[in-house]
């Protein structure tokens, strides 16, 4: 069973298309989890449509249902202790949260915070509100990681592939995105990763190992597709289908667009390196021992951290080695070292900077991309963890 979440947000003009894309694929064994983050149009009227269409299919996590409480009964599965309610006949189909029952606009990155929490699959993907999924995206998407899991046993597993670019009426702008924004997906390697996202969160894929371990997203965070990406990266494995399975619609209202790159754009992106910068630095605070860091002396662990010593939600690897990558025998393993070299950059002189940046390689890419991030990051950015 998959997991589709889809967070909405003033999206009347293309949902019910991109809908209708998810529910024709070829492949069926998923249930889409939709939660509405306070939209003001009639977003919330057409996944009520839906949800009546295709009860057993679709599940609205923060809508109450439009019967009144005394047909609720108290849902049976394991989404939160705190009171998940689900209806009967007319309204199954709305899972009504008790506990944050609340329309509050919270941003992507939160809002799927919420829909994660109600997922109990052993896959997840995630669902834009404005775009078309072609037909085999979920069985080509499931394949992937299927062998990847074959591969890389019990470990956390994400899958992405390329996307069409298309304006708001579908017309193609380019037929691939990965050349569009001009990035090679295969460099993924975590020390040009933690640099440049590579990863769509509307092509992702991820199984329930992952979902583990990278929930909560932190507060802070860039994007919540790049956080997955940076934590399958560092624990497991990314795999590309260098395919376009969905077309990707650029317009107005777009939260992320896929413009192509300019000299503007890339000067207005610079601006972006604090925010890689605190990424990081979550990181490291979250999956390893952060409290030395000379830049945060007052930072300590929460208490979770300090009592589990195979880290949060006590994942382990098959090796044996830590699941949070922490040390084994008094030995950092690759990944720390390259977050603790990273996030060392704010305490550095310039000099030392460049001299880190070469040699754990903390490029970008692109010359253009490189030459303005060096500049800036080197000499111009002071550089802050902000937690």
């Amino acid at each position: 069973m998959i997991d589709i979440l889809l967070s909405t947000y003033n999206g009347e003009a293309f949902l019910r298309e991109q809908l209708d894309s998810i529910l024709n694929q070829t492949y069926s064994d998923f249930k889409i989890l939709i939660r509405d983050d306070g939209s003001a149009d009639s977003t919330v009227n057409i996944i009520k449509d839906y949800v009546f269409k295709y009860p057993l299919k679709i599940v609205c996590i923060n809508i109450p249902a439009p019967r009144p409480s005394s047909t609720l009964s108290t849902c049976p599965l394991p989404y939160d202790e705190g009171g998940l309610e689900r209806g009967r006949g007319y309204n199954a189909g709305f899972y009504y949260d008790n506990k944050n029952n609340s329309k509050k606009h919270l941003g992507f990155n939160l809002s799927y915070n919420e829909l994660l929490n109600c997922s109990t699959a052993d896959y997840i993907m995630f669902s834009d509100q404005d775009d078309v999924w072609l037909p085999e995206k979920v069985e080509i998407s499931f394949k992937k990681i299927k062998e990847l899991e074959k591969e890389f046993q019990g470990k956390p597993i994400l899958v992405h592939s390329d996307l069409t670019v298309v304006n708001k009426d579908l017309k193609i702008i380019n037929g691939s995105f990965f050349r569009h924004i001009g990035i090679n997906p295969y460099e993924n390697s975590l020390n040009r990763l933690i640099m440049q996202n590579t990863v769509t969160g509307c092509t992702m894929l991820i199984n329930k190992n992952l979902a583990a371990l990278a929930k909560p997203i932190s507060d802070g965070v860039y994007f919540y597709d790049y956080w997955f990406a940076l934590v399958a990266k560092m624990f497991g494995a990314i795999g590309v289908i260098n395919k376009p399975l969905l077309l990707y619609r650029q317009h107005d209202s777009n939260v992320i667009g896929a413009g192509a790159n300019s000299l503007r754009k890339l000067v207005k992106k610079l601006n972006i390196i604090n925010d890689l910068y605190r990424q990081g630095c979550l990181l490291y605070k979250r999956y390893y021992d952060y409290s030395g860091h000379k830049n945060d002396t007052n930072d300590t662990n929460d208490t979770n951290d300090k009592n589990d010593k195979n880290g949060k939600n006590g994942y382990e690897g098959n090796d044996g080695d830590y699941g949070y990558g922490g040390i084994k025998n008094g030995i950092k393993n690759e990944a720390q070292i390259i977050l603790r070299n990273f996030i060392e950059l704010g305490s550095a002189n310039p000099l030392k900077r460049l001299y880190v940046i070469f040699k754990y390689r903390f490029f970008r890419q692109g010359l253009l991309r490189n030459m303005g991030f060096l500049l800036f990051l080197v000499f111009f950015i002071d550089l802050k963890s902000g937690i």
